[in-house]
């Protein structure tokens, strides 16, 4: 009885080994929202020297993209505009478009005048007033006989916005008899690591 059993098992064995049977092999990777499968079939193949199949000799490989919901790569939009003023009194604007493309806005002014005054304001797409800051020379200045002086005044803000409103954005120089110049810098972006608050 247990002669047959044995006779029986090694005949089977040498069956499967005859036929080329085999288990494929999967390898699953995620990442991000889509999944990469790599399927591995062993090919049965007979050995040129032996006669004998060697399933390992030749591998099929198969790559299967399984797309999920797609998702947005960190991306940053970086603009600067410089304006020079010479004895201005007309205002000027600078506008930003807020598109689905971005999350965040990042809105740096740099001013620097040495005659007149400016007001410098960032408006958002309702007509409402996000940041402003006035730039005036002091004209108290009190020189010597032998004395010439000049007066430069500085300004600078920075403003980010997470989720800002989507439109128009402005920023409006409103000047009056003023000398001097205005860097402005617009950085638009997107991450996904934005915190809700």
């Amino acid at each position: 009885m247990k002669n047959s059993l044995r006779i029986t098992v090694g005949v089977a064995a040498i069956l499967i080994a005859a036929t080329g049977f085999c288990i494929g092999q999967t390898e699953t990777k995620s990442s991000g929202t889509s999944k990469k499968t790599k399927q591995v079939n062993a090919t049965d193949v007979q050995s040129k020297s032996t006669g004998i199949s060697n399933k390992a000799d030749i591998l099929e490989v198969h790559d299967v993209v399984i797309q999920g919901e797609p998702k947005k790569d960190p991306v940053a939009l970086t603009r600067s505009i410089r304006a020079f003023y010479k004895s201005e009194s007309k205002k000027s604007e600078y506008k930003i478009t807020m598109t689905e493309d971005h999350n965040l806005l990042k809105i740096t002014i740099n001013s620097s005048f040495s005659e007149g005054i400016v007001i410098v304001e960032i408006i958002d797409p309702k007509g409402e007033k996000q940041g402003s800051y006035t730039l005036k020379r002091d004209d108290a200045i009190v020189n010597g006989e032998n004395t010439t002086s000049s007066e430069v005044v500085d300004g600078f803000i920075t403003k980010l916005f997470r989720f800002p409103i989507k439109g128009e954005w402005i920023i409006r120089s409103l000047p009056t008899a003023a000398t001097g110049n205005m860097e402005i810098e617009i950085r638009q972006s997107y991450t996904d690591s934005v915190p809700k608050k």
